[in-house]
């Protein structure tokens, strides 16, 4: 599991492994990490925090290609093996409340899992068992002041 120190290291940006969003206190739910500002004049000064990981650490399946036979000198229908590390993927978001930022946690790990397995295969996907993320760490983390 992720440590309460990185679960709660604020002002984190959305990377090609990491997607940040957050609800606000007005019920908006926003790009990226909280205006920690904003917050503490509110005087809310922690927040629900949950982190996502896949279930799976790779994405595997066959993909048909067209092979090339030097002897013959010509194609064939084939089908080849892919395989998608996932295990740098994660999904961070904070909320109100722990179901909150738990649920929107797993949609944006998702988002990656479904993104780098897309990209790897050069087509569309759509959510599966095999890009299915989890909670792998939350709590109430306290908001540095700005």
């Amino acid at each position: 599991p992720e440590s309460m120190a990185a679960l709660c290291t604020f002002d984190r940006e959305t990377t090609e492994n990491l997607v940040v969003t957050h609800h606000k206190f007005t019920g908006a739910e926003l790009a990226g990490d909280i205006d920690r500002v904003a917050y503490w004049e509110q005087e809310i000064t922690n927040i629900a925090s949950a982190m996502a990981a896949p279930k799976r650490e790779f994405y595997e399946t066959e993909q048909r290609q067209d092979c090339f036979n030097k002897a013959g000198n010509y194609y064939y229908p084939c089908k080849v093996r892919v395989t998608v590390d996932l295990r740098s993927a994660r999904g961070l978001a904070r909320a109100h409340n722990l179901n909150v930022a738990d649920e929107t946690a797993i949609q944006n790990c998702e988002q990656v899992t479904i993104k780098r397995a897309a990209d790897a295969l050069e087509t569309q996907l759509f959510l599966s068992g095999e890009t299915e993320c989890e909670v792998i760490d939350n709590g109430y983390c306290p908001i540095p002041p700005p």
